[in-house]
């Protein structure tokens, strides 16, 4: 599994049609979306971000060609054993603030979108699975406005943070698809 999806290409298309989130935020919707079920998924991102938009309009097509690539790319990514998903946040050498935020957004669509789109698989939750939604929920409450300059503290911190976001999107993924332990397949896998 190599595919990866660039920050700045998601982005780019939804400020083209003026949406008012960011690809953190879109990448924490899809990933939300396809732990509720994944069978709705594309159907519910699709309507959440381009409803009322002119379907026939060549920008609106070209971000839905996008948005449909990253929910391909993101269910691979959550179904690899190689444990090879990664959120979809700004690039390293940005700014503390400006990858704050994102963290922030990606958890907000995150709970947004599993909210939206979980049905009984929620009852399918291990203990750690739920604890991680409630940390997810505290994570969007991070005030981002007192960062200013990126320290190596803050650096590390930040890492920490989107290294948890990771481990815990493929857990509440795997208990919602009924794999007993994702982990544990990952080591079998070596």
């Amino acid at each position: 599994m190599n595919q990866t999806f660039d920050y700045d290409t998601v982005n780019d298309a939804l400020q083209r049609l003026d949406l008012d989130v960011d690809a953190a935020h879109v990448h924490g919707l899809t990933t939300g979306l396809i732990c509720g079920d994944f069978t709705a998924s594309l159907h519910s991102l699709i309507q959440e971000l381009l409803t009322g938009y002119d379907e026939q309009d060549q920008l609106v097509q070209e971000c839905r060609r996008i948005l449909t690539q990253l929910h391909g790319v993101t269910k691979e990514q959550l179904d690899d054993i190689e444990l090879g998903f990664y959120l979809l946040l700004p690039d390293g050498e940005e700014s503390l603030p400006l990858r704050a935020k994102a963290v922030t957004d990606w958890c907000q669509g995150f709970l947004f979108g599993y909210g939206i789109n979980i049905g009984d698989q929620h009852g399918r939750l291990a203990r750690d699975s739920l604890n991680a939604l409630e940390d997810i929920g505290q994570f969007t409450r991070m005030d981002t406005s007192e960062l200013d300059e990126m320290t190596e503290d803050d650096q590390q911190s930040l890492q920490h943070i989107e290294e948890y976001l990771r481990m815990a999107a493929l857990m509440i993924y795997a208990d919602c698809v009924g794999v007993s332990d994702p982990f544990a397949e990952q080591e079998r896998a070596q």
